[in-house]
C-alpha cells in the first residue's frame, strides 16, 4: 500500500520520470542482496584465503558500480542543463529545455548510497523488494527528505502500532505549523526578495541588507515547512521521520548552527563521506 501510494504520488506531479526513480530502486536493491551474497562456505582450507580476497574484493567492486550509478546520474541531471547553456548560443535547444531534474533526485541517490554503504559495513540486505520500494518512494519525504535510514524505516513497518491521540495530534500539530511557514510566512517574505533582487540598481545598502537577511529566512521557513508535513504526514501513518532543522537562527555559533541546519544531511556527509 505505501509502495501504491508512492507510486501515485509521484506519478502525479512527474510521470515522465517515475519509471527511472523505480528503475534505480529496483537497481539498488539487486546490487544490496549482491553485496550481502555470503562467500561459500564449502571451500577447500587452502583456497579459503584467496576466496576471502576474492570475494571482498567483489564486493568493494559491486559497491563502487552502486556509488558510481547514482552519483553520475545525480551529476547528469544537476549539470548538464547548465552546460548546455553555456555551450548553446541563441535560442535554447527543446530537448535541454524540458531536460528538468527529477523530484527529489539529491535525496533519492543519497539514501541509495548510504543503503548500499550501510550493507557493505555489515547490515544485512532485505529480500523484501516491495518493502525497499516503499522505503524510496514513500510519499512524505521522496521530494525533500528528510534523508532516512532503510533501518529505520523498515523496523517500523516491520512493527507496526497504531497511531495512538497523541501522535495523532502532533501530526496534525506539525501539518498546521508546516503550511504557516510556506504560505503565510515564506510565500510572503519571498514577494520582498524578488522585489529587492529585481531591482538591485535602485536598490540602496539598507534595502540590500534587508534582502539578505529575508532570502536566509524565507529558506530555513520554505525547507522547514516542507518538512514538519512530511514529518505530520508520517506520524498519522504511524512512521515518524527524523528531524531535519533544530531552531539554527538561534545557536551562537557557526559550528553549532551547521549542526542544526538539515540534520539528516549532516548525519550523512559525516557517515558516507567523512568516515
Amino acid at each position: 500500500l505505501l509502495f501504491f501510494t508512492g507510486v501515485i504520488f509521484y506519478a502525479s506531479l512527474q510521470f515522465n520520470y517515475l519509471p527511472l526513480m523505480i528503475l534505480l530502486v529496483v537497481v539498488t536493491f539487486l546490487l544490496g542482496r549482491a553485496i550481502s551474497a555470503p562467500l561459500d562456505w564449502r571451500i577447500p582450507n587452502e583456497e579459503w584465503h584467496f576466496a576471502q580476497q576474492d570475494w571482498n574484493f567483489r564486493r568493494l567492486q559491486l559497491l563502487g558500480l552502486g556509488i558510481g550509478l547514482n552519483v553520475l546520474l545525480l551529476l547528469g541531471f544537476k549539470y548538464l542543463p547548465a552546460v548546455e547553456s553555456f555551450t548553446l548560443v541563441g535560442e535554447a535547444d527543446p530537448i535541454f529545455s524540458e531536460l528538468l531534474v527529477p523530484l527529489g533526485l539529491s535525496f533519492f541517490v543519497f539514501e541509495c548510497i548510504a543503503y548500499l554503504v550501510d550493507v557493505y559495513r555489515g547490515m544485512p540486505a532485505t529480500g523484501n523488494l516491495a518493502e525497499f520500494a516503499a522505503y524510496k518512494l514513500f510519499f512524505p519525504k521522496v521530494i525533500s527528505g528528510p534523508i532516512t535510514r532503510f533501518q529505520d524505516f523498515a523496523r517500523q513497518v516491520q512493527r507496526p502500532q497504531r497511531p495512538t491521540a497523541d501522535r495523532l495530534v502532533e501530526g496534525g500539530w506539525l501539518i498546521a505549523l508546516g503550511a504557516v511557514k510556506k504560505m503565510l510566512l515564506a510565500d510572503h517574505i519571498g514577494v520582498l526578495v524578488n522585489l529587492s533582487l529585481s531591482n538591485v540598481e535602485r536598490a540602496g545598502s539598507g534595502d540590500l541588507w534587508l534582502a539578505i537577511f529575508a532570502f536566509g529566512l524565507q529558506l530555513y521557513l520554505d525547507f522547514s515547512g516542507y518538512v514538519d508535513i512530511a514529518r505530520g504526514s508520517a506520524l498519522l501513518l504511524g512512521i515518524e521521520l527524523p528531524r531535519n532543522f533544530d531552531s539554527p537562527y538561534f545557536t551562537t555559533s557557526i559550528a553549532d548552527f551547521w549542526r542544526r541546519w538539515h540534520i539528516t544531511l549532516g548525519a550523512w556527509l559525516r557517515n558516507y563521506l567523512y568516515f
